[in-house]
């Protein structure tokens, strides 16, 4: 998510913000380092030198969801926790639409997105399932 956020960042906000994610994902002294090929890892420091532009930033987060979805996607959605996630994001859900009742100031639709931003939707939805699962 914190890749996706990249694109909603001011200009002048944006070389500190991929700072900040090199340092806490790809930098190997991090505690969160993720594993990517050196291709990506260039591409990304290539970007922090200003020779290069976002798209190494794009390319890993894509590898690292098709790595998710390939090795743990199954087992996270058999999971007891999952389930409680599921049950809990359908009772805040409810909530929220309870409001839309009361308040008439509230509109939520499920499955109305653009089809265009359906996956990311999924994709940042799952990230965040899987965050709250490994915590």
């Amino acid at each position: 998510m914190a890749v996706e956020n990249l694109k909603l960042v001011k200009p002048s906000e944006l070389s500190s913000s991929a700072q900040e994610i090199y340092q806490l994902y790809v930098a190997p002294s991090s505690e969160k380092s993720i594993m990517l090929d050196t291709t990506f890892v260039r591409g990304i420091e290539d970007f922090l030198s200003g020779t290069r532009g976002l798209k190494s930033y794009f390319e890993a987060q894509e590898k690292v969801f098709k790595i998710l979805e390939e090795k743990f996607y199954r087992n996270f959605i058999l999971s007891e926790q999952y389930t409680m996630l599921v049950c809990q994001c359908e009772a805040e859900m409810d909530d929220l639409r309870e409001l839309q009742k009361d308040e008439g100031i509230l509109e939520l639709h499920w499955n109305e997105t653009d089809s265009t931003d359906e996956e990311v939707i999924q994709k940042n939805y799952i990230v965040s399932l899987f965050m709250k699962y490994f915590q």
